[in-house]
């Protein structure tokens, strides 16, 4: 029963921090239909399937669940700083040594200073969320566990959800499976089989051509597949990462 209630604490955190992190001083992408076009070239998968919109499938997010770094006290400035160079650094360091070559940004580029917002201060299961020019890369702490849980180029993001031009053909994916698996095995420590690795080029979803959607995880085969995904990613056409979402998972390294 135990374990239970703290997975569904660490589910409804996620959950909120996903639909905080999508809208954060950003516009909403449009939601406008695909125009009409005789016999295109690549017909869009449904969006839910390939990735949900959570605007339609949470509720509005609220203003509790987050507050602003700059209303910090001093004193919690002062444990930030503290925190920051004991335990966030050190995650953010860690999991950029993984996805180095597949991320738009360093480990130096994220300061206290960029520090945006908290979420759930003062929780077993709390987070802060920086921002670094365009790109929001949120570090959650579970119960003492530091990691990287999500990470979201926005702009890359907007592409890969403009319906409005579906490609004339699919271009290869720019990163492997062979390469997904190993950078997953790196990041987790866990050996994901084949049959639970779940890759499709966004351009069956999208105008961004070339990239490819990963789905880790028991299950990612099977409809309904988002909801058992360990972890959830999306690079771009130059095999950068557009986002990162870890989700519930023991499959994970938690000492460094």
């Amino acid at each position: 029963m135990k374990k239970r209630t703290i997975a569904g604490a660490v589910v409804a955190t996620s959950a909120a921090v996903f639909l905080w992190i999508w809208g954060m001083n950003q516009s909403s992408p449009s939601l406008k239909e695909p125009a009409q076009k005789t016999k295109p070239s690549v017909v869009f998968e449904p969006r839910e399937r390939l990735f949900p919109d959570p605007r339609l499938r949470y509720p509005s997010r609220t203003n509790h669940v987050h507050s602003e770094a700059i209303n910090m006290t001093d004193a919690e400035k002062t444990q930030f700083q503290q925190t920051f160079k004991e335990k966030i650094k050190p995650a953010v360091e860690r999991w950029c040594s993984v996805y180095s070559n597949h991320i738009p940004f360093s480990a130096d580029d994220v300061t206290t200073d960029k520090l945006k917002q908290l979420i759930f201060p003062g929780r077993p299961v709390h987070g802060y969320a920086f921002v670094l020019d365009g790109i929001t890369v949120y570090v959650q702490d579970e119960r003492g566990d530091v990691y990287v849980q999500y990470i979201m180029q926005r702009s890359g993001l907007d592409q890969a959800m403009d319906v409005s031009k579906p490609p004339d053909s699919l271009k290869k994916d720019s990163v492997t499976r062979a390469e997904i698996l190993k950078l997953l095995k790196a990041d987790s420590g866990f050996d994901f089989p084949p049959e639970q690795l779940m890759t499709r080029p966004t351009g069956i979803s999208g105008a961004m051509n070339g990239g490819v959607y990963v789905d880790a995880g028991e299950g990612v085969n099977e409809p309904n597949h988002a909801s058992n995904a360990e972890y959830s990613l999306v690079f771009g056409p130059d095999g950068k990462m557009v986002s990162y979402l870890r989700g519930i998972t023991d499959h994970h390294i938690t000492k460094q």
